[in-house]
């Protein structure tokens, strides 16, 4: 991640210095390749420090692609260039498919060391929540594809067996919770696939 000037240096030379202009940016999208000098006034994009970006994007189920749900959404996703394969789409299954493993094998060892969190295990309760804090801190805001983890990881059933279990032996805490309603009011809608 790195800072991006929203209102680009070269259409808006007053606003570089403005704290009110720097987001959090991955590389690619903050490079010409990205975003470039687009004129966001002349042909507006999300600002996601003013719109929340699933208000105007949903998630294709099974595709890792991002759909448009208006104008606003369809001309990022054009200027950002969400659906390239080889810079988004790749790496967003690649973080998908690292997750959902992640989440099973937490899973697979919950189930089986179930009677260590009933009987408070302190040293295993310790591994489990920073299993879970992990899986949940690729939510933030200054975490790449954050977004599409969060979508991910909330309807992920495994997931929610493992924050089930979490609940049920006291290993849950309230700040893991807080990570989970940010994860939530992040996520996309999820469209089906149309094929």
């Amino acid at each position: 991640m790195e800072p991006d000037h929203f209102y680009t240096k070269e259409w808006f030379p007053t606003s570089v210095v403005s704290w009110k202009n720097f987001l959090p940016s991955c590389k690619k999208c903050n490079s010409k390749a990205g975003k470039g000098t687009h004129d966001v006034k002349a042909l507006p994009i999300i600002n996601p420090s003013k719109q929340k970006p699933n208000d105007h994007l949903s998630y294709v189920a099974n595709t890792y692609m991002i759909k448009g749900v208006d104008g606003l959404g369809k001309q990022t996703i054009k200027v950002l260039k969400l659906n390239d394969m080889e810079r988004m789409i790749k790496k967003r299954k690649s973080i998908v498919v690292e997750m959902k493993q992640t989440v099973d094998d937490v899973l697979d060892e919950m189930r089986a060391r179930e009677a260590e969190l009933a009987q408070q295990s302190a040293a295993y309760q310790d591994k489990v929540q920073r299993q879970m804090n992990g899986l949940l801190d690729k939510t933030s805001k200054l975490s790449a594809y954050s977004a599409v983890y969060a979508t991910e990881l909330v309807h992920f059933s495994p997931f929610q067996e493992i924050r089930e279990m979490g609940i049920q032996y006291g290993v849950w805490t309230k700040d893991m919770q807080a990570k989970y309603d940010h994860a939530e009011s992040i996520q996309f809608p999820i469209e089906a696939n149309p094929l």
